[in-house]
């Protein structure tokens, strides 16, 4: 990605609506495989299957530490790899499989026992990350070379991320209003062991056709795509120093802060969901789902809001300031209700409703915020 290190060939092919489909589809892949994650992987080794949290959290915590230099390492190998298909796209088709078999077997365990059901989780939790690192890093390097224009990059930005957000709502949709809905013998349906391996099996397919889709229907950029210069390669050695060299960069090194300090609230709020949801708030099987695709509807508006603000605000900081402020004032004040009675108490009939509505403020404001920066960091 660096200047120095890639040519670009001279031909611009034109963005037809075709293409700009084709990669923001391949956002779904990321959407369905985070959502499935973080809504039920928890979920469903610890409630389900019985491991404990402790392991459980060890597993995630190993996992997501690998993931943290497989990135990198990624980003690096595909910005500087040779080939026909050019830089992005081999390893968008070859991650295709390998990330959709993993996925359906992490939720179709053959084994028993706490520590064998523990090593499972850990070795096909890993797998699955490594797959996802193969596709989603070069898929979102190929988004920041398809326009230098501001504007255009923005937009684009911004509808990927909406398909990013419809695979939650594929995942909760279909999640609760089928293969877990309530039944005799599992009045939480999401408890229902029986129901995670054909669950995550449709997953698994829809990842594979995302990923497809998208490596297919922008091959025609590979011509016109920047390309790494003749000759050149890089060992593991020089991917750590370009690491350490953009570490010593003081805006680097606040932007992985700030991205560090937003992510541990959010990744435990959407990690416990589903057990807030269910023995907290103590919502009904019903109602869970409305509280989810709340959130995630409200999420898409904001997206979708982005590209319009981002051109009002351009780069001024109060984008931020506007963005995270509507959000610490709803998560602030769902929580002062909560200990409240009234409607607001978990067990009135209305909380739901109240929930939903809290969703739908606060994450508009926050995939408003979250897109400033995705789309804008490039310009």
């Amino acid at each position: 990605m660096g200047g120095e290190r890639e040519h670009t060939p001279g031909a611009r092919v034109m963005l037809t609506p075709a293409i700009k489909f084709s990669y923001w589809f391949g956002q779904l892949a990321e959407g369905l495989k985070n959502s499935i994650f973080s809504i039920f992987l928890l979920f469903y080794f610890n409630q389900v299957l019985g491991v404990s949290g402790t392991l459980c959290g060890l597993a995630l915590m190993i996992a997501t530490s690998i993931d943290a230099v497989t990135d990198p390492v990624m980003g690096s190998v595909s910005d500087h790899w040779q080939s026909k298909g050019g830089r992005r796209h081999p390893f968008m088709y070859a991650s295709a499989l390998p990330l959709a078999l993993s996925v359906y077997f992490l939720f179709n365990p053959m084994v028993t026992g706490e520590t064998a059901l523990f090593l499972w989780l850990l070795v096909f939790t890993v797998l699955t990350r490594l797959a996802m690192t193969l596709y989603h890093v070069p898929h979102l390097a190929l988004g920041a070379e398809l326009t230098r224009d501001f504007d255009e990059r923005t937009s684009i930005a911004a509808f990927r991320m909406v398909f990013g957000a419809s695979g939650w709502l594929v995942v909760a949709g279909l999640g609760f209003g089928y293969f877990f809905a309530a039944s005799d013998q599992f009045p939480n349906g999401q408890l229902n062991p029986a129901a995670y391996p054909p669950f995550a099996a449709v997953i698994a397919l829809g990842i594979f056709v995302s990923i497809m889709v998208t490596a297919f229907g922008t091959r025609s950029l590979i011509p016109h795509l920047p390309k790494a210069l003749p000759g050149q390669t890089r060992g593991i050695t020089d991917i750590f120093l370009e690491t350490k060299e953009a570490f010593s960069n003081r805006s680097f090194r606040y932007l992985v802060a700030s991205f560090i300090l937003i992510s541990v609230p959010v990744g435990m709020s959407i990690a416990l969901s589903l057990y807030l949801n269910t023995f907290y708030w103590q919502l009904n099987p019903g109602q869970v789902p409305l509280v989810l695709l709340a959130q995630f509807l409200s999420t898409l508006v904001g997206y979708a809001l982005a590209p319009s603000l981002g051109r009002f605000l351009e780069k001024s900081p109060d984008r931020w300031r506007i963005g995270l402020g509507l959000g610490d004032r709803r998560t602030l004040f769902a929580q002062l209700r909560r200990a409240v009675s009234g409607p607001w108490h978990p067990r009135h009939p209305g909380a739901a409703h109240y929930l939903c509505a809290d969703r739908r403020y606060g994450d508009r404001a926050t995939g408003c915020c979250h897109q400033f920066d995705d789309g804008g960091h490039c310009r």
